[in-house]
């Protein structure tokens, strides 16, 4: 069973967006799968490659907010910039320690997922959907 179930209510109806979200859930999943073996070096590049896809993430929906004057984007933002920086200091921990990816911090993306999805992402998808983004 996935870690993260996909669910239709996950869906912005924005492309990119939607397919930045499914990426994110199966790395999630994938990682969950194998979270038992991972090696500190396997957990510091899970780490990069998280960064790497929230800074691709986040700039894109930025980006829209931005280009559509979404009346959300400083809120949006903030709450982007707070849990990229969570994400920061967790690798920085993992790495003082080095440790590894605990079932912790992978429960603590899937909250964040669905909690940011359901108060900024579902706004902000309606928003850009009824200017006839897809």
């Amino acid at each position: 069973m996935a870690f993260i179930n996909w669910q239709p209510e996950y869906e912005t109806k924005i492309r990119q967006m939607d397919e930045q979200h499914k990426t994110l859930v199966k790395k999630v999943n994938e990682i969950h799968e194998k979270i038992d073996k991972l090696t500190f070096e396997e957990s510091k590049e899970v780490f990069v490659w998280l960064k790497g896809h929230l800074e691709d993430h986040f700039a894109t929906e930025e980006g829209l907010m931005k280009e559509y004057n979404d009346p959300g984007y400083i809120s949006h933002k903030l709450e982007h910039e707070r849990f990229y920086n969570s994400i920061l200091d967790a690798l920085h921990s993992l790495e003082d320690d080095k440790g590894v990816i605990s079932e912790e911090f992978l429960g603590r993306i899937k909250v964040w997922f669905i909690n940011h999805f359901d108060f900024k992402d579902k706004k902000l998808g309606e928003h850009l959907h009824k200017l006839g983004v897809e």
